[in-house]
């Protein structure tokens, strides 16, 4: 059985929020994933581009905004969660 494994992740400004992790997958869908790849429903894909939105809507006041020298430009998985609740 064939598995692909992918990696949900925020990349700023990408549009995109899965990654592929292995080979398999990779050869499939290229690294970063494009939802219009994926046999997904519509009621998915549409869930996933306003949580993409909304992930950029947050971030955009915070890019370019340093603490102790680190360039802060992805939010932790913890807050992935508070991401994905309802507006």
């Amino acid at each position: 059985m064939e598995i692909y494994k992918l990696r949900f992740s925020f990349d700023p400004g990408s549009g995109i929020c899965l990654w592929s992790e292995n080979e398999l997958a990779r050869d499939r869908f290229g690294y970063p994933v494009e939802l219009d790849s994926l046999e997904i429903s519509p009621s998915v894909k549409k869930r996933a581009e306003e949580l993409i939105a909304r992930f950029h809507d947050l971030i955009r006041p915070w890019i370019g905004v340093t603490r102790q020298g680190l360039r802060y430009g992805r939010f932790s998985n913890v807050s992935i969660f508070w991401l994905m609740l309802p507006p």
